[in-house]
């Protein structure tokens, strides 16, 4: 039997989408304030327009894909945008980020979306992989500088 569940959240999960980002991003990016990840879920979660699905277990919820929408820029149409996929380090490599993904691309079909988006962080080989086993191709890089403060 299949100890893992996973629903669409029709009602606001704010609080627990912000355990997931701070999770997710707090392996990532090890030591970094991460305050501004309220301001995010504030901002941009609504359950109706940016879905929340938990991946949950009887140790409760473990896992979480959190979509929306996004406009392609190289030819106009819209796409479902990922904004993130996550899995308790203690349940991985069970094929359940590979279940989300298929949820994801299920919800974007069934919005008649044609593509979908994500970004993923370079220091994150095993989420690179997995995109790409699922047939994700990169079609852009995001570039970043840090900018020095002059003092004039």
């Amino acid at each position: 039997m299949n100890p893992y569940r996973l629903t669409q959240s029709r009602a606001w999960q704010g609080g627990r989408l912000l355990q997931f980002l701070r999770l997710a991003y707090g392996e990532l990016t090890p030591g970094q304030d991460l305050e501004h990840l309220g301001r995010t879920v504030e901002q941009f979660y609504d359950p109706l327009t940016t879905p929340l699905w938990l991946l949950e277990h009887t140790d409760g919820a473990v896992g979480c894909l959190w979509l929306g929408q996004s406009l392609d820029q190289t030819n106009g149409q819209r796409a479902a945008y990922i904004f993130l996929v996550y899995v308790h380090p203690a349940h991985r490599r069970r094929g359940l980020a590979t279940r989300l993904m298929e949820a994801a691309m299920a919800w974007a079909t069934e919005q008649g979306l044609v593509q979908v988006h994500l970004q993923v962080l370079a220091q994150s080989a095993a989420a690179l992989a997995l995109y790409q086993k699922l047939g994700f191709v990169t079609r852009a890089y995001l570039l970043s500088r840090e900018l020095l403060k002059l003092n004039f």
